[in-house]
């Protein structure tokens, strides 16, 4: 599709935009690495400071502190807080579809897929949800997201299709 092609290069490429996405990133980064906001989902064990003033420490996996962070920083980037509080789960489905995303893409039948394909469909489903939204309460969504809904909604190309181009976006 050469109208994808040239919505990435004129969204992604341009240094403007590029620049607030990094800038977008790096805040969300940031606040997820502090120490009062470190996630269940990764921590594996904690300690608080004890009497001898020895530090507090929290033990984490670094598979899953990469996979959350990763996919956390990214979605909030692309969506503003607004996903994720009209779909608190939407992280653990996407994580469910990418953890096992290759079954798909070497097209596994669903019966040998099913967690990937689960998440994966939970994934849009969230997606539909989100992009139902009016645009006020979408506000956040970044620029490249907004031309790819609108383009393709304009082309009739049904909520689900374009949710679904929109996860395989944010997979990549």
């Amino acid at each position: 599709m050469d109208l994808e092609r040239d919505w990435f290069a004129a969204s992604l490429l341009a240094p403007d935009t590029l620049w607030k996405l990094q800038a977008k990133y790096h805040g969300c980064l940031r606040e997820t690495l502090a120490w009062g906001n470190l996630s269940a989902t990764y921590v594996l064990t904690a300690s608080e400071e004890t009497r001898s003033k020895a530090a507090a420490t929290k033990t984490v996996s670094l598979a899953r502190f990469c996979q959350y962070t990763v996919s956390y920083c990214s979605t909030v980037t692309f969506f503003g807080r607004g996903l994720l509080e009209l779909a608190p789960d939407f992280l653990h489905h996407y994580q469910e579809f990418e953890t096992e995303s290759w079954k798909i893409f070497y097209r596994l039948p669903p019966f040998i897929a099913r967690r990937s394909h689960r998440g994966k469909n939970k994934g849009i489903e969230a997606l539909v949800k989100y992009l139902e939204l009016p645009d006020r309460e979408r506000v956040d969504m970044e620029g490249i997201f907004k031309t790819i809904t609108s383009e393709l909604g304009y082309l009739g190309v049904d909520q689900h299709d374009i949710a679904a181009f929109v996860m395989v976006f944010v997979w990549a």
